[in-house]
């Protein structure tokens, strides 16, 4: 989508406007409290039903499996609190990688190669445990997601100024707290064996 064609400004501060609404009504189940501050993988049995897309986590169970104990301190915490997270996420360190994880929220999940096109950030969109979160959490990932995307239409360093303007105002403190739980969530979501040699635990099979 072009810039002519994307929607004008007052359009795209309307539909976040919503989005954050709709965040905020979400996060209102507790079980994203467990999600988001229980340590250890996110196993089925802690699954919460209400908010499951029930046909999309059979496929993805049977497609990639689910994470397990592993017995390890893999799923250790790296200690991120919500008033600190704002500047974790856009930390420019290489060493953190936010990069790659805000890019996972940018693209939707896809399940072949051929599905990303030219776009290499699109690949993320292969990445199991966004498979897995999109499967429990449907309603807060995709909302995620569409704030992420009203900024798509603007060059990258742009795209990543906005975001990252939008997430620190305290009107819409229910978007960063959504991708605060995101971010805590999928690290429970990832398995050992999906992350990369040298990784030293989810965070960073998360981010690379």
């Amino acid at each position: 989508m072009t810039n002519r064609e994307y929607p004008p400004q007052d359009e795209l501060e309307a539909r976040r406007e919503v989005l954050c609404t709709s965040l905020a009504d979400e996060l209102t189940n507790p079980a994203y409290k467990r999600y988001c501050y229980e340590l250890g993988p996110l196993t089925l049995e802690d699954v919460e039903d209400g908010l499951v897309d029930v046909d999309a986590l059979e496929r993805v169970v049977e497609r990639y499996g689910w994470p397990s104990d592993t017995g390890d301190d893999f799923y250790r915490s790296r200690g991120y609190t919500l008033a600190n997270f704002h500047g974790e996420l856009f930390d420019t360190d290489i060493a953190n990688k936010m990069t790659n994880f805000r890019a996972k929220l940018t693209v939707p999940p896809i399940r072949d190669v051929s599905e990303a096109g030219e776009s290499l950030m699109k690949l993320c969109g292969l990445a199991p445990e966004l498979h897995r979160a999109y499967a429990i959490a449907p309603v807060l990932m995709n909302d995620v997601h569409d704030v992420f995307e009203t900024f798509n239409h603007l060059p990258m360093f742009e795209a990543v100024d906005g975001l990252r303007q939008y997430l620190a105002d305290e009107e819409n403190d229910a978007a960063l707290k959504a991708v605060f739980v995101v971010y805590n969530m999928m690290t429970r979501l990832i398995r050992p064996q999906e992350g990369h040699t040298g990784d030293v635990d989810a965070h960073d099979a998360l981010t690379h």
